[in-house]
């Protein structure tokens, strides 16, 4: 068998390999590929006094923000694709 033979049947087998191994792990679709976007909210405000110190107040004004960002998400994409996940809740 010819140099170019052997070459010719190791492309085909590495392509059937990487066919299977295709077929058989599943692949979950990142937001790079779904063409989606993630946007984290953090609070870090300027000056401590315009953060509330209870944590009910705290957590009051970060419902308001999360609800003011989700309405306008939702609004740009005239759907209601947006999720929001936030911890403490």
């Amino acid at each position: 068998m010819s140099k170019y033979g052997k070459i010719m049947i190791l492309v085909i087998a590495l392509a059937i390999a990487a066919g299977i191994i295709a077929w058989k792990i599943p692949f979950t679709r990142g937001l790079d590929i779904a063409g989606g976007i993630r946007v984290v909210l953090q609070v870090d405000p300027q000056r401590p006094s315009d953060w509330p110190t209870k944590v009910d107040e705290q957590m009051s004004k970060m419902d308001t923000i999360r609800r003011t960002i989700q309405k306008r998400v939702m609004g740009f994409q005239g759907r209601n694709g947006a999720k929001s996940c936030h911890p403490g809740y």
